[in-house]
């Protein structure tokens, strides 16, 4: 569930592709460097296939009730348990992410969201070096 103006960057996954699959209300999806710009309503869905960008959003008052599966499924419920106790608590920048770096950057990692125009390899060793701390 997220709630209104909450909306991630336009970010990307290296090795897992993302469906997202609305339950209750409508969702915003943006798709590719162009961000195509689709609103799933109930029932409907929208796949970010691997490196392809994307981003969600809820433009709504009402929150809005959605799933997302990830093939495979690697690490990235652990980073959303993450995430939503950390908002849940009160720690959420405007982007629904963990407004504490460390805490954001141990999310980004466990998700795999890359940036699109940051190099792979770049954003990989950083990574790595944060992991150090």
């Amino acid at each position: 569930m997220i709630r209104r103006s909450s909306r991630p960057p336009l970010h990307y996954h290296a090795d897992f592709v993302e469906t997202f699959t609305v339950k209750q209300r409508k969702l915003e999806v943006y798709l590719g460097k162009d961000e195509k710009h689709l609103v799933l309503k109930p029932g409907g869905s929208a796949t970010a296939h691997i490196r392809q960008p994307h981003r969600f959003a809820n433009d709504r008052d009402e929150p809005v009730i959605f799933t997302i599966n990830t093939d495979p499924t690697g690490g990235v419920v652990k980073a959303f348990q993450l995430a939503y106790g950390i908002a849940n608590d009160g720690g959420a920048a405007r982007d629904g992410l963990p407004s504490n770096p460390i805490a954001r950057l141990t999310f980004v990692k466990a998700t795999q969201g890359y940036l699109p125009g940051i190099p792979l390899v770049l954003q990989r060793i950083v990574f790595a070096v944060a992991a150090k701390w």
